[in-house]
This record gives structure tokens, sequence and C-alpha cells, in this order.
């Protein structure tokens, strides 16, 4: 639909921290019938025992990229439901060497089930001068809202937030207008 075919390469395959293979527990939306929806990396029986489960390949980040090449990737989505610092923890080389902007999103549900919090496992994730902050809109403009690692382990609900490093800030404005 957008024209990307010689452009967009699909992997299927867990970005963690370590490679092997590993459980994708397909939640909710895969019970009611739904081809897509809300996966995750299984975390506990507790948190995934009524939810069907799938054995998928599982890589780090920094690997894959030195597979590809020479490529700089300046801005990353990642979404992957509570593994997100598995992900970050794999892809350090990359985090020091372009120092991407992240946008992700911070579900504390996953943490909690984990035994730990977001602040806990962002905080050494992520290399020196990163900050992070909330991404709000408000109708067709958007803005970002500072917001300290030490406090994401204190969101509410389900938050979108961007990491980046400082220096990168003004890229930031620029591209959210």
């Amino acid at each position: 639909m957008n024209d990307l075919e010689d452009r967009v390469e699909v992997q299927q395959i867990a970005l963690s921290d370590a490679n092997g293979e590993t459980m994708l527990v397909l939640r909710e939306d895969f019970e009611s019938g739904s081809a897509t929806g809300n996966a995750s990396i299984a975390i506990s029986e507790d948190a995934d025992g009524r939810f069907r489960k799938i054995s998928v390949p599982m890589r780090r980040f920094d690997d894959v990229l030195t597979e590809m090449g020479k490529a700089k990737y300046l801005v990353a989505k990642v979404d992957i439901e509570g593994h997100e610092d598995f992900f970050l923890r794999g892809a350090q080389e990359w985090l020091h060497r372009d120092r991407p902007i992240i946008l992700t999103e911070i579900n504390n549900w996953f943490y909690q089930k984990r035994g730990t919090t977001s602040s806990a496992v962002f905080a050494p994730s992520l290399p020196d001068g990163y900050e992070t902050a909330l991404l709000r809109e408000d109708g067709a403009t958007s803005r970002l809202e500072a917001c300290p690692i030490e406090a994401l382990a204190g969101l509410r609900r389900v938050e979108t937030c961007l990491m980046y490093p400082a220096e990168r800030l003004d890229d930031l404005h620029e591209a959210i207008g």
C-alpha cells in the first residue's frame, strides 16, 4: 500500500538480548480470532498460562545489524510489550554508535508481572545522556512532556514514550512539529 516493497525487509524474529528461541504468547486479540494483535514474549505461567504460545527465533539487534551491513538507523519504534529492556540490552552497540531516537510504549503491567518496574530496567539499559519524555497528542498537534526515567514506573496507563539522546532533542522537536 505504501510502495515500500524495495525498502522494507520483514524478518520474523523476536528481538532480545540473546540469540536462540523463545515463546511468543498470543494474547487476547488472538483468542477472538484476530490474525494480528497483542503478542508478547512469555513472562510466567501466572501471566501467560491461559493463552496459546508459539516458538519463535530470537536475535540480538546488534547481530542483525551486523549481518545487514553498515546502514545507520536513527529512529526505531520498539513496541514489544514489556520486553523493551531486553531489546535495548541486545542493541547496545547500535545505541552507542548511532544514538537513535526510540519510540516505545510503557505498559507497566508487564513489568509488574516480571517483578520489576519500567524505571528499574530502562535506567541501566540506556546509554549515558539519554532522556525520556511522553508524547502527548492534542488533536492534530503533538508535544513532548518531560518524564524522567525514575517516573516511568508510576505511569498508570499505557503511555507513548520517547527515549532520545539529549543532543538530538532539536531533531525530535522538528519531527513532531
